[in-house]
């Protein structure tokens, strides 16, 4: 009995301690850390603003948070206006008016790239035009379970965050061809050189409670949680990845910057690097959309990982 007692005891308290990480990693502020690493999405957000605009000569405010503040407004709507239509394209009758635009998996016109990620139509800058279809996985307990678990797919992507987006099934449905353009984002390739990106991934915080029944369904064909939230409603706050135009687009494969830094060893050759307007240095970790990152970011759970937050 004695053995009985201790294996109880000792599954208990990895129950327990698991628990616990799962509760931590929910919780703390990975972001708050970052920027007091002078680790920032600044560029990013400049980004999305400047594609937001109805204009392209607006100025971009001076002060960051001010830019947070309008990009959350409008990538909000943005996502709630492309869910709508998402919903309404599995419905649409045929006298109905066709889409503005459909997102389809084509070969890619990159060399070696295999599919890619293709715009049929006309869409104007600051257009949701895709998503990231995958599970979304925890910081550290999710790295883990897919470490010694499972294996992550190619089309992995790390959230500013820290939650990882596991790309699955891109460019598809069980369903067939209807709702396909929400679910491609993970196709996207890297531009050829001289080439400049014309999309970006940003990610956002869904609140399913402001949207309507046949959105959030749409969404949760999109996006969900490997594990649920033990600090929060994971049916109703839902972390997912917009693709963003950032010009007019017609009739075009979409390209975004993958930014494997300079510092990756055997950068693939294919891989050429995207100037940026005003970036002074050659690197940014952690939430690029690399798909060797996952190694990397493992080596820094221990003294990272453990510190980073929910928040988008």
């Amino acid at each position: 009995m004695s053995h009985v007692r201790r294996a109880a005891r000792v599954a208990a308290a990895g129950v327990a301690g698991y628990g616990g990480i799962r509760i931590i990693e929910e919780l703390l502020p990975f972001e708050a850390i970052d920027n007091a690493l002078g680790i920032t999405r600044e560029f990013e957000e400049r980004q999305l603003w400047r594609a937001m605009q109805t204009t392209e000569s607006q100025q971009c405010p001076s002060d960051l948070s001010a830019v947070r503040i309008d990009n959350s407004k409008s990538i909000k709507s943005g996502v709630a206006y492309a869910l709508s239509e998402t919903a309404y394209d599995r419905h649409r009758a045929p006298d109905d008016a066709p889409a503005q635009f459909t997102v389809r998996k084509q070969p890619s016109s990159v060399p070696h790239s295999g599919d890619g990620c293709h715009l049929k139509g006309k869409c104007a800058r600051g257009s949701v035009v895709s998503f990231y279809q995958g599970p979304v996985y925890t910081p550290i307990t999710g790295r883990i379970k897919c470490t010694f678990v499972a294996t992550f797919s190619d089309y992995v992507i790390q959230l500013a965050d820290s939650y990882v987006v596991d790309g699955i099934n891109p460019g598809g449905t069980a369903e067939g061809a209807d709702g396909t353009s929400s679910l491609c984002g993970a196709l996207c390739n890297h531009p050829p050189a001289g080439v400049q990106p014309n999309v970006m991934f940003y990610p956002t915080l869904c609140d399913c409670d402001t949207l309507p029944a046949a959105s959030v369904e749409a969404l949760r064909r999109i996006s969900w949680y490997d594990s649920s939230p033990l600090t929060f409603d994971g049916t109703r706050m839902q972390r997912t990845i917009a693709l963003v135009a950032l010009r007019d687009l017609e009739d075009e494969e979409l390209y975004v910057d993958y930014r494997f830094t300079n510092a990756t060893p055997d950068l693939p050759d294919w891989y050429s690097h995207v100037e940026r307007e005003g970036e002074k240095r050659d690197w940014e970790p952690f939430h690029r959309p690399g798909f060797d990152q996952l190694t990397e970011s493992m080596s820094v759970v221990v003294w990272h990982g453990l510190l980073r937050s929910p928040q988008l």
